[in-house]
């Protein structure tokens, strides 16, 4: 993510204004709490020192900025989760009306994609332990454990990296997940098998949901356990995500945000490892600056996993502002995350390069684009640091 100026000074003046207001008075119709309401969150020290003052008040300057541009933009419900590069967590959540239920900062939304970054660091920590090669060849083995035929020429030729990268050469079969009614993944694999390769593995990036759905098989087929137990004991139970759960069902559980969802949608049940996590925003934020520490060999993965995480696979190109790692996407300026979108979901995750990390998650019909969320955050970022402290601490 490029840490851009914002557009116009009356950008920075008018949202500046509006954030402002929208702290104390939250704006028509809307319910807020905001950072100053999370004590247990802020931990900040030095009670009533100009430092930690101005803390609080960046905190909830950054939150409330990227809550207010997306309610603005017609969402329906957000939650803004951040750490910042002390390790402190912070959030807000809003939603628009009287909607029901009422949202706290621990609701959990579904965060569609960005569950493929949870997939994508189970699958390269069995590579640390040995348990698996990012040149093994495995989806043959595992689409014939389950029964399904599939005379694809150069399925065998697939390793865990093109599927990891999106270099598999499988189609994106988007209107498979989506649009047209698919009983099972049995089902799905046929399609994709009659559709055949679009390109020869490795050769080329092409965005597909299939690719993580084949390595959630895979972590089932190397831990001996189901998908979610897997990834509970292997990332989430160590880390403390308790907010995190699977929800391979597409009809809304209780305490949901109220998403639009088509009726008669299976999308959940057969996206799995691609697409079926939620979590709340701070503990979204939180897993991205535990992968973060993997740089020490403090995280999840060893320092040279995350380095081949964050390694390029798919280059930008025709003026694209990022690349694809694997599991990641990778931002121009040194930030790194995932977005993700399935009807009126929008989520990202973001690391910053200064050591801070974002999450957004948004129930709603706009923002339209997940990209959009990106360019908010950094028009967040850049008011927070070049006028949120310049108001709390004045100069002396």
């Amino acid at each position: 993510m490029t840490r851009a100026v914002p557009k116009t000074w009356g950008f920075v003046v008018g949202g500046l204004a509006t954030v402002l207001i929208s702290m104390f008075f939250p704006l028509d119709g809307t319910r807020s709490i905001a950072a100053s309401e999370i004590g247990e969150f802020v931990g900040t020290s030095g009670g009533g020192s100009a430092s930690s003052g101005a803390r609080l008040f960046a905190a909830n300057l950054f939150v409330e900025i990227i809550a207010s541009q997306v309610l603005e933009k017609d969402g329906d419900a957000v939650s803004v989760g951040v750490v910042d590069v002390g390790g402190v967590p912070f959030g807000s959540v809003r939603q628009r009306g009287s909607a029901e239920p009422a949202l706290t900062i621990d609701t959990p939304f579904r965060m569609a994609s960005v569950s493929k970054t949870v997939t994508a660091t189970v699958v390269l920590g069995l590579v640390d332990d040995g348990l698996l090669s990012l040149d093994d060849r495995p989806v043959a083995a595992l689409l014939d454990r389950r029964g399904v035929s599939c005379g694809i020429e150069g399925l065998s030729d697939i390793r865990v990296r093109d599927l990891l990268a999106h270099t598999s050469g499988f189609d994106s079969g988007r209107e498979w997940f989506f649009d047209e009614v698919v009983d099972d993944t049995r089902e799905l694999l046929g399609r994709f098998c009659s559709s055949g390769l679009r390109t020869l593995p490795g050769a080329s990036y092409r965005y597909s949901n299939l690719n993580y759905l084949l390595l959630g098989w895979l972590i089932e087929d190397v831990t001996g356990t189901t998908y979610a137990a897997a990834v509970d004991s292997l990332l989430l139970e160590p880390n403390d995500l308790e907010s995190f759960s699977f929800r391979t069902a597409s009809a809304l559980q209780s305490a949901e945000p109220t998403y639009y969802i088509d009726p008669g949608s299976n999308y959940m049940e057969l996206l799995g490892a691609a697409g079926a996590w939620s979590s709340s925003a701070i503990d979204l934020a939180r897993f991205a600056r535990i992968l973060r520490a993997s740089e020490v060999d403090r995280g999840p993965l060893s320092s040279r996993m995350w380095a081949a995480m964050r390694t390029p696979m798919r280059l930008s190109s025709g003026g694209s502002s990022w690349s694809y790692g694997l599991g990641l996407r990778l931002f121009s300026g040194g930030s790194w995350g995932h977005t993700g979108s399935i009807e009126s979901i929008k989520a990202l995750m973001i690391g910053l390069p200064d050591g801070g990390s974002v999450a957004v998650l948004v129930d709603g019909d706009r923002p339209e684009r997940t990209d959009d969320l990106i360019e908010i955050v950094a028009e967040a970022w850049w008011m927070t640091h070049h006028v949120g402290f310049l108001i709390a601490i004045p100069p002396t």
